[in-house]
C-alpha cells in the first residue's frame, strides 16, 4: 500500500500521486469553478493513502465525463485551456494515451516497485515524427494551360455544329478561371474604394464633424466587427480570462451606447456549408489556427488572437459563451436585444427572456442588422432616427438602399452609420448623402457592388469605373 513507508521510493510514488491529484484539482476548479482546497492531510500512513487515492479515482472519473481529450478518438482538445488541437496526424497522436500510460507503468513497475532501474536513472523521451503536408497551388501556368484546353473544347464543338452558345451551358473547365486568382479564390476588389468613391461625389459631408454619436433610438453594433477590432491591451480592467473578457467587453458597450434608448448586439452564424467558406479561407491564412468548440468565464484568452479569430469554431464558442454570460451577469439599466441564432433574446438588468421577433435565419450580420432596423420602425410610433457601428461597405450600401427603397416612408428620420476601419473613425448622415447622391444611383448600389467584387462574388470591374458608368 502506497505511504506505508517513509522509504525514498514509496515517498516518490506518493508524491507522483499526490502530483497527480493537485493536476486533477486544478482541472476541476477551471471547469465548474470550484473555490477552496479540495484536499486531505498528507500523513504517510494507510488511511491517508486510501483517501488519497479514492479522491483522485472520483475526480479522474468526472473529469473524463465531462472534459476528457480522449472521449470520442476523432478531435484532441486541451483539458486546461479548452483548445482542440487541429492539424495533426490524430491516428498517431492519439496512441499516446496508449503509449505514455504504458512508459508510467513501466516507471512504477522497474523503479519503485520492482526496483530493477535507479530512480535518478534517465528517462527516454519518446519522439514523434511531424507528417509532412504537401500543398499544391494553382500557378499562372496552370491558368493558362485550362484556358487552352477550354478554347480548344469549344472549337471542336464547333466544327461538330454546336452553337456556342449551347457549348457554354455546360462546365468545361474545373472553375471559372477568369474570375478566380491563382490560389482559386474569387478575384478581389478594395471594398472600402467604393465608400471613398461615393464621399467624394458628397462634398458637403463632412466624415469626421462629429465625434460623438447623436441621440438616437437604437444602437446597432455588428458584434463580431467590433470585438476583433478593439486592442485587447488596452481594456480595462486587464484581460487574462474569458470572464474579464465578458466584463470589459459589456463595460465598453454600454459606455458606446449610452446616448441610445437601447443596444441591439447582432451575431453571424457560421455555417460548415456557408458561401463565404473560401472568404474565410482566404482571411484565416493561419497555420497555427487556435480552435476551441466551448468556452467556460476560467479559460485564459489566446494570446494570440488573430489565430483565435482565424476559427469559425472558435467565433461560435465565443458568441455562445458571451450571450449566455449577459443572461446571467447583466446588471445595467440599458436594455440589451442579442440577435443571435437559432433565437434572439432580450436582457435587461437581473432579467433575460427570448424575444421572438427578432429571430432570424440570415448568416451575416450584415443581414440581420437590416433586420433589426426593420423591427424597430415596424413597432414605433412617429419619427425616430436610428444609429449602427460597422465598417463593411456590404453594410455601407445596404443601408442607402433600404433607407430609400423601404424606411423613409416608414419614419426613419435620421440614420447614422459609425465607421471603425483602423485608426479611422468616422460618423456617417446617412440620409443626408442619400439625397446629395440621389435616388437613382442609390438604387443600383447593390448590383454595383456585386458585381465588383464583394465577400462572396468575384470583381469584372472596378467600383469607380462602374460608378462612373452609372452616372453617365
Amino acid at each position: 500500500m502506497i505511504g506505508v513507508t517513509r522509504k525514498k521510493d514509496a515517498v516518490a510514488l506518493w508524491g507522483i500521486i499526490k502530483h497527480k491529484k493537485d493536476e486533477y484539482v486544478q482541472l476541476l476548479k477551471m471547469q465548474d469553478d470550484v473555490d477552496g482546497e479540495l484536499s486531505v492531510h498528507h500523513d504517510f500512513n494507510r488511511s491517508s493513502a486510501n483517501k488519497m487515492k479514492a479522491l483522485v479515482q472520483e475526480i479522474k472519473g468526472y473529469l473524463q465525463k465531462v472534459c476528457s481529450p480522449f472521449l470520442d478518438l476523432v478531435k484532441l482538445k486541451n483539458v486546461v485551456t479548452g483548445e482542440i488541437v487541429c492539424k495533426v496526424d490524430l491516428d498517431k497522436l492519439l496512441c499516446c494515451k496508449d503509449i505514455g500510460g504504458n512508459a508510467f507503468t513501466e516507471l512504477v513497475e522497474n523503479r519503485l516497485r520492482g526496483k530493477k532501474v535507479s530512480i535518478h536513472a534517465t528517462i527516454s523521451k519518446i519522439i514523434y515524427s511531424s507528417p509532412q503536408v504537401l500543398k499544391h497551388s494553382t500557378t499562372k501556368t496552370d491558368i493558362k494551360d485550362e484556358t487552352i484546353k477550354a478554347l480548344m473544347f469549344i472549337e471542336y464543338g464547333r466544327h461538330r455544329g454546336f452553337l456556342v452558345e449551347e457549348l457554354l451551358t455546360h462546365e468545361i473547365t474545373r472553375s471559372a478561371f477568369f474570375l478566380v486568382d491563382k490560389d482559386g479564390y474569387v478575384k478581389k476588389s478594395v471594398k472600402s474604394q467604393l465608400g471613398t468613391e461615393l464621399l467624394k461625389l458628397c462634398p458637403d459631408v463632412d466624415p469626421k464633424e462629429l465625434t460623438t454619436p447623436p441621440p438616437t433610438k437604437a444602437y446597432n453594433i455588428d458584434f463580431m466587427a467590433m470585438v476583433r477590432k478593439i486592442p485587447f491591451k488596452k481594456l480595462e480592467p486587464p484581460v487574462k480570462t474569458f470572464n474579464d473578457l465578458a466584463v470589459s467587453l459589456t463595460k465598453m458597450i454600454v459606455k458606446t451606447g449610452c446616448s441610445s434608448n437601447e443596444i441591439h448586439l447582432v451575431f453571424d452564424t457560421y455555417k460548415e456549408d456557408s458561401i463565404k467558406n473560401a472568404e474565410r479561407k482566404r482571411r484565416g491564412k493561419s497555420n497555427e489556427m487556435i480552435v476551441m468548440d466551448s468556452i467556460s468565464p476560467n479559460h485564459r484568452v489566446p494570446v494570440k488572437l488573430e489565430n483565435f479569430w482565424a476559427s469559425s469554431i472558435s467565433k461560435t464558442a465565443f458568441q455562445a459563451f458571451y450571450v449566455e454570460w449577459l443572461k446571467s451577469h447583466y446588471n445595467e439599466n440599458k436594455p440589451l436585444y442579442l440577435g443571435i441564432s437559432p433565437n434572439a433574446w432580450f436582457v435587461s438588468t437581473g432579467h433575460a427572456s427570448l424575444f421572438p421577433r427578432l429571430d432570424c435565419t440570415h448568416e451575416e450580420a450584415d443581414d440581420r442588422m437590416m433586420f433589426h432596423v426593420q423591427d424597430i420602425l415596424a413597432h414605433q410610433h412617429g419619427p425616430t432616427s436610428i444609429t449602427l457601428a460597422s465598417g463593411d461597405t456590404d453594410v455601407f450600401v445596404c443601408l442607402m438602399y433600404h433607407f430609400v427603397v423601404n424606411w423613409s416612408h416608414l419614419g426613419l428620420d435620421e440614420l447614422w452609420l459609425i465607421r471603425n476601419s483602423g485608426l479611422k473613425h468616422s460618423i456617417l448622415p446617412l440620409k443626408k448623402i442619400c439625397q446629395t447622391l440621389g435616388e437613382n444611383l442609390i438604387k443600383c448600389l447593390p448590383a454595383l457592388h456585386a458585381l465588383t467584387g464583394c465577400d462572396t462574388t468575384s470583381k469584372i470591374a472596378t467600383k469607380f469605373s462602374q460608378i462612373s458608368t452609372v452616372l453617365s
